[in-house]
């Protein structure tokens, strides 16, 4: 855990390789669990519940990515790498959180594009299914 990260509140997307993507990370919802505690309603009784489950967590944020430059140099290299970024959405991914905490994962369910303020800057609102629980990345395993 890395504490220094919370004075700017900083988090940071990569592609699996550790490059940067590029964008800015906002709207931030930190990780929550996927699944819950299921409970089975019983006719003359109280609710049962299952035991203890191991459940993958989501997060949410929105990536946002500045296209329109100081020049037509500046311009062109922040549209390759949101270009880039949605070449590669459906690979896998690693979010550095504010605390430091690694979380590796793929974006599902919600890939919503807007561009309030066309072609100066795209967001996009994204949920990222992580492969193990809120508390972080440990090791990979043999399963995608």
């Amino acid at each position: 855990m890395d504490i220094t990260r919370l004075k700017d509140f900083k988090v940071e997307l990569f592609y699996e390789d550790g490059i940067e993507t590029g964008g800015i990370i906002s709207s931030y919802k930190p990780p929550h669990p996927a699944y819950f505690r299921k409970g089975v309603r019983t006719i003359s009784g109280y609710t049962q519940f299952q035991d203890n489950i191991k459940t993958d967590c989501i997060i949410e944020f929105t990536i946002s990515f500045q296209i329109k430059g100081e020049n037509d140099t500046e311009t062109e290299t922040n549209a390759k790498k949101y270009l880039d970024f949605i070449e590669r959405y459906s690979k896998r991914f690693i979010l550095k959180n504010e605390f430091g905490i690694i979380y590796k994962g793929y974006i599902q369910n919600k890939f919503d594009l807007s561009t309030p303020i066309e072609g100066d800057i795209y967001y996009i609102n994204v949920e990222m299914l992580c492969n193990h629980d809120i508390s972080g990345w440990v090791s990979d395993s043999n399963g995608i």
